[in-house]
């Protein structure tokens, strides 16, 4: 585990920062403080501009529907209109294959969701859906100017790493079966496809089975015959491969799916229904 933590800590500085280094903290840098991001109905609160390193965002609503907020960095010449074009097109996100997903937030009301993503020198669009998922088609959208070497990337140090892999040709999770409520993961896509880590916490009857059978339904526009959660998503959302993230968020003990919700252009289905699941266990620590 504390290998696995290291190499994916040297991805974190790499994807960002070219020759950046980074040192693992439990505190944020005092140079360099959280930004708070407050996401209400169609309001969207963020700095115009930042320092190139770890820039961390503290995301916090209090809608009830929730908010999905990404992070991206686009090809040149494309416009957030044209890309949001094609998110919302059949099969979906298929024109523009060099845009970068550096993640963002899975954010519900009164839990507080904290995402370290490290920056490069660059131009960024944060979109956010009102909602869970990306189904909103008036997002709002904001600009985020990147400046600096980002020299020294400092990360906070995770109690887990959660990494999704490619095993024998099947896309998965590795993740402990349980893990601190209270808790800082660092989320590594080292599989082939775009993916994401949304943990959804789970009614007391769901099963693998019931899990199963909602997202081969969603995958295929229809309504479930149950809805096996009790909330929406916290997390991280879309990552493109070798990218890396860390969260933290303080969530209700219980049992929660871990889940990747993002559409496979080839297939239609959604991650999960294609293997991207777990159920795991979020604990009160002692």
């Amino acid at each position: 585990m504390i290998r696995r933590i290291a190499i994916a800590l040297s991805a974190l500085a790499l994807a960002g920062c070219g020759t950046s280094s980074a040192t693992p903290a439990s505190a944020p840098d005092p140079d360099r403080g959280p930004v708070t991001v407050t996401l209400a109905n169609r309001k969207l609160y963020l700095p115009a501009h930042l320092p190139a390193g770890a820039g961390t965002f503290r995301f916090r609503t209090q809608d009830l529907q929730g908010h999905t907020v990404l992070l991206l960095r686009l090809p040149t010449g494309v416009t957030p209109a044209q890309w949001l074009e094609d998110l919302h097109a059949t099969p979906p996100g298929t024109r523009f294959p060099t845009t970068e997903n550096l993640g963002g937030g899975l954010v519900v009301p009164d839990v507080e969701t904290t995402v370290t993503m490290v920056l490069g020198a660059g131009t960024y669009e944060m979109f956010d859906f009102l909602g869970q998922g990306v189904q909103d088609p008036t997002p709002v959208v904001r600009e985020l100017t990147v400046t600096g070497d980002g020299h020294s990337a400092r990360v906070p140090a995770p109690d887990n790493v959660i990494v999704h892999a490619d095993i024998d040709g099947t896309p998965r999770f590795i993740v402990p079966d349980q893990l601190p409520a209270n808790g800082t993961f660092l989320i590594h896509n080292g599989s082939s496809a775009i993916e994401e880590a949304a943990f959804l916490p789970l009614r007391p009857e769901a099963t693998e089975a019931s899990l199963a059978a909602f997202f081969a339904a969603i995958s295929k526009n229809q309504k479930p015959a149950s809805n096996p959660f009790t909330g929406g998503a916290i997390g991280v959302p879309a990552l493109t491969p070798g990218r890396t993230a860390v969260v933290h968020f303080d969530a209700k003990p219980g049992r929660y799916a871990l889940a990747s919700f993002v559409t496979n252009p080839a297939t239609g289905n959604r991650r999960a229904a294609e293997g991207v699941l777990r159920i795991v266990t979020l604990t009160q620590e002692a």
